[in-house]
């Protein structure tokens, strides 16, 4: 069941048609997900048509996603499941305009809810390597908590994690902060495991459907090339203690990341236990 508590950020995804709710959080295969789910409410068909779109989502809705989405920033009517700004642009306009209002208003009997999650120890290596080692690295978000190790901003996994564990985590970023927190007071149906999305939504397939669930073998949207035949060259170095510029050096030599696995030294584990124990205790995860 449900439970109309407070309202969590990042705002779940509502389908009305299938009456359920999908908790995702960043860094657990949101692009993905959201590309599946405008596809399985079969979008593209049938809401081209803004009278169809506020039919069923309301006016409030159709009037965002026709002059902030299609007029100002010129979301096509069809949109491109495999575009990650069209899909991101929907998501935000669907979830702010729709899911929010109707969520804390109107929850439907029978309602189920959803949760895509992701092992805490590969989500928080992703992330570094991602944010800190990607093309996010300059954003102020990243910045900040580099900076709060030293002024250059150029960190290592250990430090980035270290950092994170000091600090309130209602201040942190979605990125890194625990998957739980979006679920505090609210009652889950269902776990789907990303590294497990495409049997885990086979297996709820009555709820959710199945005629779209192919989509989600697309990769939209990842940090890069990762290699675990670079761990070889690396298996005498405690990746965990590298800083971020040496690994982009890395990746530039050899056009791939190391491994996920190769930052997760028992020091780094230690922390990740520590920092995530929440998520380890209500995710079908374990230490």
């Amino acid at each position: 069941m449900l439970s109309r508590n407070l309202m969590p950020k990042p705002i779940p995804l509502y389908d009305p048609k299938r009456k359920f709710v999908l908790y995702t959080n960043a860094k657990c295969g949101g692009t993905t997900l959201k590309a599946w789910f405008f596809a399985n409410l079969n979008w593209n068909s049938d809401f081209c048509d803004v009278r169809e779109v506020a039919s069923i989502f309301g006016v409030r809705f159709a009037l965002a996603l026709t002059f902030l989405g299609r007029y100002r920033r010129g979301l096509p009517k069809r949109v491109d499941y495999f575009d990650p700004q069209q899909i991101r642009l929907l998501s935000d306009l669907y979830r702010l305009y729709y899911c929010q209002y109707r969520l804390e208003h109107t929850v439907p009997p029978g309602t189920k809810s959803i949760c895509v999650c992701r092992n805490p120890y590969s989500r928080a290596a992703s992330a570094f390597l991602d944010k800190f080692c990607g093309s996010d690295r300059d954003h102020e978000y990243v910045r900040s908590i580099g900076r709060k190790i030293r002024k250059s901003g150029d960190i290592s996994f250990l430090e980035f994690l270290e950092c994170i564990d000091s600090q309130d985590e209602a201040r942190l970023d979605p990125h890194w902060r625990r998957q739980t927190y979006i679920l505090e007071g609210k009652e889950v149906d269902h776990f789907i495991r990303l590294e497990n999305l495409k049997a885990d939504l086979i297996t709820l397939s009555n709820i959710v459907g199945s005629d779209f669930i192919g989509i989600v073998d697309m990769e939209l949207q990842s940090t890069g090339v990762e290699k675990a035949c670079l761990d070889g060259q690396v298996a005498n170095i405690d990746l965990s203690r590298i800083r971020a510029s040496k690994i982009i050096a890395m990746k530039s030599q050899f056009g791939a990341y190391p491994s996920k696995n190769s930052l997760l030294t028992a020091a780094a584990k230690k922390l990740i236990e520590r920092i995530y124990e929440k998520d380890f205790e209500r995710l079908p995860y374990r230490v």
